[in-house]
């Protein structure tokens, strides 16, 4: 394939002898960053297979390249190249992941990792409902100081329920560890798995996370008018029954509309952030530098800047960094998606769209591809992309 050849030679060229303007940087890290571009550019029009991807991530390098000419005297340069090459890293890792399992995964293959799937989100699930009662088994969350949860290693210990403050078993924050469960429970829609999701879901109401409740709650919805036949018509009003209860009891009509602060957040992006380049975005990575340093300009930015170092919202992040071309190559993709599992119409495909269901919804009140479970929602991600799949 000459042309593959000749394709390899112009990016090695690129990659030796290409420079950009460096700011305050030397000329080994320009030199290095070139290169790692190259790499990533190679990649994405070469390795991926999925159109949507490929022109995603060539649009994410073109517009770090355009922003890096644009900060090329700022005081800033250094900051932006450091959070694009950290972002691109994680984007890179998480596309490269979705390519392997799109190319590898077979059907016994997606009923063994599925199984695993459901053996991890119950460990995870226990550990929260055993941390709801003050037992104790690896890590002991101790008290939240200000917008920080602080945590101590232990290996079983009991303390007063009362003096339980929040649940979050082997993750860092409530809000992930729910984000965990409501993308986990899919897995259990298998005749094999049904009772462990009153498991999951016990541990989700403990979480105190809507972020996590709702999704899950409308994943069991769909499962149930899937599944359930003429039972549907009292299983689902009991489920909604049992949510109104939760939100009644542990929280308030106003804090769900608030957001905790999300909502006031996204609508200053929407007013002084995404107004200024609606198009092209900022750059991949910048919505740390941009939305803090313009809030703090604005208003202070106290509580912006200890809190919302990310958007809790990946489309609106997404559109701060990449525009409307990089959020409309995303919606693409997921596009994409959807067609293909309603054209497989087997329970592996419907499964995963429940899954894609619960990781977009999700995906719209946290930051859940910088945190670990969005590599659950990758796993959906490439279930669908993968034609064919089944786990019979």
């Amino acid at each position: 394939m000459k042309w593959l050849a000749l394709v390899i030679i112009l990016f090695l060229a690129v990659a030796l002898f290409g420079v950009c303007s460096s700011g305050d940087l030397t000329f080994r890290e320009v030199k290095h960053i070139v290169l790692e571009w190259s790499l990533a550019l190679f990649i994405a029009l070469y390795f991926l297979k999925n159109k949507c991807l490929k022109l995603f991530l060539a649009w994410v390098l073109i517009r770090a390249a355009i922003g890096r000419f644009e900060m090329a005297n700022s005081a800033f340069a250094t900051v932006y190249i450091n959070n694009v090459n950290f972002t691109l890293h994680t984007v890179f890792v998480c596309l490269i992941f979705y390519q392997v399992l799109a190319d590898r995964l077979k059907s016994q293959v997606v009923r063994y990792v599925l199984n695993g799937v459901c053996i991890l989100i119950l460990l995870q699930a226990l550990d929260m409902i055993l941390q709801y009662f003050g037992v104790m088994m690896w890590i002991v969350p101790l008290k939240q100081e200000g917008l920080k949860y602080i945590f101590r290693n232990s290996f079983i210990q009991i303390i007063p329920m009362e003096q339980v403050k929040f649940v979050s078993g082997f993750l860092s924050h409530p809000n992930m560890a729910a984000s965990l469960l409501a993308l986990g429970i899919p897995a259990f829609f298998r005749p094999k798995w049904y009772w462990g999701i009153p498991v999951v879901c016990l541990a989700l109401f403990f979480s105190h996370s809507l972020g996590g409740i709702i999704p899950a709650a409308l994943a069991l919805v769909v499962f149930v008018c899937w599944k359930a036949g003429k039972h549907r018509y009292w299983i689902i009003p009991t489920l909604i029954s049992l949510c109104s209860v939760y939100i009644w009891k542990f929280d308030s009509l106003q804090n769900i509309m608030a957001g905790t602060g999300r909502v006031g957040v996204w609508k200053e992006i929407f007013t002084n952030v995404i107004p200024k380049h609606p198009i092209i975005g900022w750059g991949i990575g910048q919505y740390k530098i941009v939305f803090t340093t313009l809030h703090e300009a604005l208003i202070g930015g106290a509580y912006i800047k200890e809190r919302m170092v990310q958007a809790h919202n990946e489309f609106i992040q997404l559109w701060v960094d990449t525009g409307i071309i990089g959020v409309g190559i995303a919606i693409s993709f997921l596009v994409s998606l959807v067609v293909r599992g309603f054209k497989e119409k087997t329970d592996m495909a419907k499964i995963a769209l429940i899954g894609l269901m619960v990781t977009v919804l999700n995906s719209g009140v946290n930051f859940l591809f910088h945190t670990t479970p969005g590599i659950i929602g990758l796993l959906w991600f490439a279930i669908l992309g993968k034609k064919g799949v089944n786990y019979e």
